[in-house]
C-alpha cells in the first residue's frame, strides 16, 4: 500500500515520502524475485514501530483534544507521519528482509490467486 496509515506529510511535499516509498517497494520486489517467496511483514516488527509511532504522535496536537480526520474515534492517529522527512528517508532507505516473513509456495500461490 503507497500513502497509506501514518504516511502523510504536515512538514514537506508529499512527492518526495511517495518516492521513498517506491524505492522500498522496488526493493521488496527484487528481493521477491531473488528469492521466488513472498513476503509478510512480521507481526512483532509492525506492532514495535507501530506503538514507537502512536508514542512519538502522543507528544503533537493531534492527540491533545483536536478532532479530525487526523484521529478515528477512539483517538488513534492514523493519518500523519510523526517525524521528519529525513527519518522517513532513513526508514526506507533499504529493504530489511529479516522485517518479514518470507511465505511458503502453497502461501504465495494463495496470495497470487486471491
Amino acid at each position: 500500500m503507497s500513502y497509506g496509515p501514518n504516511t502523510g506529510s504536515l512538514t514537506n511535499t508529499i512527492i518526495s515520502l511517495l518516492e521513498y516509498q517506491a524505492g522500498y517497494i522496488r526493493q521488496a520486489v527484487e528481493h521477491v524475485g531473488r528469492t521466488s517467496r513472498a513476503v509478510e511483514v512480521r507481526s512483532d516488527v509492525h506492532d514495535a514501530f507501530n506503538a514507537e509511532l502512536q508514542e512519538r504522535l502522543q507528544r503533537t496536537v493531534f492527540t491533545t483534544g483536536c478532532p479530525g480526520w487526523y484521529t478515528t474515534a477512539d483517538g488513534k492517529v492514523t493519518t500523519v507521519w510523526a517525524g521528519s522527512h529525513v527519518d522517513y528517508r532513513r526508514r526506507t532507505r533499504v529493504f530489511d528482509p529479516s522485517a518479514y516473513h518470507a511465505l511458503t509456495a502453497r502461501a504465495t500461490a494463495t496470495l497470487a490467486t486471491a
